[in-house]
């Protein structure tokens, strides 16, 4: 479990992100002339870029997410945040997904624009239509891959960075792998990823974007085992890769030649179906929400989320 934060450092981090937000989106050009300004609510209690996923991609389509309180939000988008809202939820989901098999929550009253995959959809009882991907696929229409370099990028979850067995696997491999850092800004870590030939992920994000420069990719779940444990590495895979299993352990990867032939690609067909219907559900968020906003109006919207939290 994770050391609580104290009120005081959250509520400077949290000043600072909202900050950095309404400088970002005065700069956007995809928020001109206007986007919808919708609270949105990601985990934010470190900086791990999967979460920052979703405020790092609906600008991409005119939509400009602002952090809200559970309480508050409109929308919940990348991680596995379905658990995280109130039984009587009436905002949207968009390619969220859920924590852990055994817990079938329901939220009747919300729209569900897309889910992470079908494991998640099975258990909240949702339609055979809906759609099915997690956004994370969609960072390689927005960032160019960067020059391809022969190395084996280890992403490690941020609770696995001083993990023994991530420790001994850069070890072996010495000059040959690459350790990414999570906890860096989005953009860094999906180029850094994107310059790998190989992937290897403990942190799922780390997986998807791998898959979506079609780099050959395995996951691993070594100690400690997250929460849900493999739950929502197999709800993705069965969206991309739904007749194999990429799971391998660390410790059968004993040198380059190990990576490659543990690690496989995805899917294109299955990636490029998941996408368009990630994007298609937005355009759906879009028609179904009237409000509008400027950009010079968007940090009041940033600042009324940032207050409403406390």
């Amino acid at each position: 479990m994770l050391p609580l934060e104290p009120a005081a450092a959250k509520a400077a981090r949290r000043i600072h992100s909202a900050a950095d937000l309404s400088v970002r989106y005065l700069a956007e050009p995809r928020l001109r002339p206007t986007a919808l300004p919708i609270g949105t609510w990601w985990w934010d209690g470190k900086q791990n870029f999967g979460d920052r996923l979703t405020d790092f991609l609906l600008p991409n389509y005119g939509i400009a997410p602002y952090h809200a309180s559970r309480k508050h939000a409109r929308l919940f988008g990348v991680g596995s945040t379905v658990d995280a809202t109130y039984p009587d939820y009436s905002g949207y989901f968009w390619g969220t997904g859920k924590y852990m098999e055994s817990d079938a929550t329901h939220r009747k009253r919300a729209t569900f624009l897309a889910v992470r995959g079908p494991l998640t959809r099975d258990l909240l009882d949702l339609p055979a239509s809906t759609p099915l991907g997690d956004p994370g696929l969609l960072v390689s229409k927005h960032v160019a891959r960067i020059t391809r370099r022969d190395l084996v990028g280890i992403v490690p979850h941020f609770t696995h960075w001083d993990s023994p067995e991530v420790r001994n696997l850069v070890s072996r491999l010495g000059k040959s792998i690459h350790v990414i850092d999570v906890r860096r800004p989005t953009v860094q870590v999906v180029r850094e990823i994107s310059a790998c030939s190989v992937i290897i992920a403990t942190s799922l994000h780390g997986l998807i974007t791998a898959d979506a420069y079609d780099i050959p990719a395995m996951w691993a779940m070594p100690d400690p085992v997250l929460t849900g444990g493999d739950f929502k590495f197999r709800d993705y895979e069965a969206v991309v890769t739904p007749s194999r299993d990429r799971q391998h352990l660390l410790a059968t990867v004993r040198n380059m030649d190990d990576a490659w032939e543990n690690s496989a690609t995805v899917s294109r067909e299955a990636v490029r179906t998941a996408q368009d219907a990630l994007e298609a559900a937005l355009q759906l968020l879009l028609s179904r929400e009237s409000l509008r906003a400027s950009p010079y109006q968007l940090p009041w919207h940033v600042a009324t989320g940032l207050i409403r939290q406390w």
